[in-house]
């Protein structure tokens, strides 16, 4: 197996359920939210569901520049984002933000503080609250 392309953060979920599909898993899906689910896989097929993945990951890898962490103009970014752009927006969905730290609290802890620290939703409403309000979206990738 080769890497057929590097993929963006947006386009990994859906780039892992086509390969998998392919591969025999038709079960595997993207999420919304960017994550993969597979539903129950039958224990006689855990071994090659989990040679399809690894294969799929081999030949759909994530950018190297989405699995690094912020730096501290990326996280001033992110905080902006969190603080404005994000938050209007979840309180048009009538999610209701928690108090944001400061700042300068934000960057020491490397950004663990979000808006959706809070969420909880039923599963379709939380899929098309991160649809319309992306937690992270990619313009900060540059």
């Amino acid at each position: 197996m080769e890497r057929i392309r590097v993929v963006s953060h947006a386009e990994w979920a859906s780039a892992q359920a086509k390969c998998m599909s392919a591969a025999g898993f038709p079960q595997a899906k993207a999420m919304p939210d960017g994550s993969l689910t597979s539903g129950q896989v039958p224990k006689e097929q855990a071994e090659p569901y989990a040679l399809a993945e690894y294969s799929c990951g081999v030949e759909y890898p994530m950018d190297a520049k989405y699995k690094t962490d912020f730096n501290e103009s990326q996280l001033k970014w992110l905080y902006r984002y969190y603080t404005g752009e994000l938050t209007t927006c979840m309180e048009k969905h009538d999610v209701s933000v928690g108090n944001a730290p400061s700042e300068q609290k934000f960057i020491d802890s490397d950004g663990a503080w979000s808006p959706y620290q809070s969420v909880d939703l039923p599963q379709q409403d939380y899929y098309d609250l991160v649809t319309d309000c992306p937690e992270i979206p990619d313009s900060i990738y540059g």
